[in-house]
């Protein structure tokens, strides 16, 4: 069945490029330790020149920077006991916070339940982490926590400036050392220095640039490049060893316990299912539940932690424009022909 259907999905990528619906892609697929199907399509590069796309080029995550960067440096952290799920905002900072915001925990950060709004304009805060931070804390959260999901950057982007209260580092260098380099994800960073290799994101009009190496996310470039929530760069071979952490339950890195707690569902009721930053979805007919990330450049990963599946997309959808939105019939497609409705 599985042969069957990673033919499928390699003629629908080939049908898919050919009709020009995304410049280029990287997939992989395995299962455990074993990765059964690795190919790339089409370009990293439109305009200005065609670059053909190659197995080792690296995309910008976008979102998948929640669950490849910040999930395992919180998991990580749990695991160390130096902090815990119910930890509060208000347990980590001294400074003035509402009422709201310093209830809000680990937990409700992770499951996007902390009440925070969807909105991620960084920029009306300040212009720096240190004084975004500081008035982000003065707002009243805009919906009760644990009552709805909604799907909150910020409470990512906090997160992030979590992970380097307590461990003294910056996010880029702790996420680096204690998760990405144990696995020999060598090619994965925020801010690459070398922008080669790397899928070509948007046209910028305004600059008359291309962003290729830049972070597409307008946020997390505003703030350097490194948050919580976007501006990881990676590339199929590294997320693939990431994935088989995730999934081989052998993992000398992540506790198997810990790992099997992220995919607890902890929104029953609510609108939507959610494990600790990863949405759960329990409509496949093949397997019991698969649970998702995706990546608003046109990236996706897809774990079924029962069966040990993985399945992984990498696009450069936003080159030259955003205004193709063509990825979520591809993804949702992708999906299908893998785990089925």
């Amino acid at each position: 069945m599985i042969k069957d259907a990673l033919f499928k999905v390699d003629t629908y990528m080939n049908e898919v490029i050919h009709n020009e619906e995304i410049p280029g892609a990287c997939i992989s697929v395995g299962l455990g330790k074993n990765n059964i199907f690795q190919k790339f399509y089409g370009y990293q590069q439109l305009m200005p020149a065609k670059i053909k796309m190659r197995m080792d080029t690296v995309f910008d995550l976008a979102s998948l920077t929640k669950v490849v960067s910040t999930w395992p440096g919180v998991m990580m952290l749990i695991q160390d006991r130096k902090i815990s799920l119910s930890d509060r905002i208000g347990d980590f900072y001294r400074c003035k916070l509402s009422e709201s915001v310093k209830a809000i925990s680990i937990k409700n950060l992770l499951t996007h339940t902390s009440g925070l709004s969807e909105s991620t304009f960084l920029r009306r805060y300040g212009y720096d982490k240190e004084s975004i931070l500081l008035k982000l804390f003065l707002e009243n959260t805009v919906y009760p926590r644990e009552t709805q999901v909604a799907y909150s950057n910020k409470g990512f982007f906090i997160l992030g400036e979590i992970i380097e209260t307590v461990t003294g580092q910056a996010l880029d260098d702790y996420v680096s050392k204690s998760i990405w380099k144990p696995l020999g994800m060598n090619h994965t960073c925020y801010n690459p220095a070398d922008s080669d290799n790397i899928a070509a994101t948007e046209y910028i009009k305004e600059r008359k640039l291309i962003k290729k190496g830049i972070v597409h996310d307008e946020n997390a470039e505003f703030i350097g490049g490194v948050s919580g929530h976007a501006g990881v760069f990676s590339n199929i071979h590294d997320l693939t060893l990431f994935c088989q952490m995730v999934v081989s339950k052998d993992s000398e890195l992540l506790q198997q316990s810990i790992i099997e707690e992220s995919f607890q569902n902890y929104t029953k009721g609510m609108n939507e299912n959610r494990g600790l930053a990863w949405k759960l979805n329990y409509d496949t007919s093949y397997r019991n539940c698969v649970a998702e990330h995706l990546g608003y450049t046109g990236t996706g990963i897809w774990i079924d932690p029962v069966e040990g599946m993985y399945v992984i997309l990498l696009t450069n959808r936003v080159h030259p424009t955003r205004e193709n939105i063509n990825i979520q019939n591809i993804r949702r497609n992708i999906k299908q022909l893998i785990f089925g409705k």
